[in-house]
């Protein structure tokens, strides 16, 4: 979202808990950073996750695999 406020929106202003904490021109706040960099840093908030980050990484997955192989095997054997 706040990647189309930046690419849309002339002015911004950045607002937590009702309280204004920094308002102007978007090129003037965002400098060289993004919209989404500069909100974090005012708010001190932390990143979320994209869509894409939600879903187990490789690591994770493989992980998990390797976890049901040992089960399988286990269970193959009467060890469980």
């Amino acid at each position: 979202v706040l990647e189309v406020a930046e690419k849309l929106c002339h002015q911004i202003a950045i607002i937590k808990d009702g309280r204004l904490i920094k308002n102007g021109l978007t090129a003037e706040l965002v400098g060289d950073s993004s919209l989404e960099d500069v909100f974090l840093e005012l708010t001190g908030e932390t990143p979320q996750p994209k869509d894409n980050e939600s879903e187990p990484r490789v690591n994770e997955t493989e992980e998990r695999k390797a976890d049901e192989t040992e089960t399988e095997v286990a269970e193959h054997d009467g060890n469980l």
